[in-house]
């Protein structure tokens, strides 16, 4: 019996160690900053928030358009947002770079992607007074790496 706890123990440390691995492994292949162009907002003013991402060079993500084919198969939708959302009002605007674009043969389409760096640019209306140098304001943005030949989950990035 006590062989037993101890077993179940170690599973779920190395369970543990599995998962904060793998959380590693997945951050080394990508980096994510963002600034706010101004300090502080009023309620009801309007700011932008820059994004910028940089994709290990043997990684890729897809676009924030959905390129479901005709037989409803896709890659997984970039998504980002805000968070808390009790301050700011839904993403009203998203400026991207533009994708690369190439045929994947897994969709057989041509699917929009991203690779190394790019610049997304985030129009936000505040709910209620917002001061970035006190507050707790994320960006959130929620991708799939992907090589040439798999890819990770999907996965939620904040900066």
């Amino acid at each position: 019996m006590i062989k037993l706890k101890r077993l179940g123990i170690l599973i779920a440390i190395f369970a543990i160690f599995l998962t904060m691995s793998m959380n590693a492994e997945t951050f080394k292949h990508f980096k994510m900053t963002a600034q706010p162009s101004k300090s502080s907002i009023k309620a009801g003013e309007e700011a932008y928030i820059k994004v910028n991402i940089d994709i290990n060079k043997y990684y890729y993500t897809y676009s924030f358009l959905d390129q479901t084919n005709s037989e409803g198969i896709g890659p997984t939708v970039s998504e980002i947002g805000i968070s808390p959302n009790t301050s700011f009002e839904t993403v009203k605007t998203l400026f991207v770079d533009k994708p690369g674009r190439k045929y994947d043969e897994g969709f057989e389409q041509n699917i929009d992607y991203y690779k190394g760096k790019a610049e997304f640019l985030l129009k936000v209306v505040a709910k209620k007074d917002v001061d970035f140098s006190k507050s707790k304001i994320y960006v959130s943005y929620i991708i799939q790496l992907c090589d040439t030949s798999s890819c990770l989950p999907p996965e939620e990035f904040k900066s």
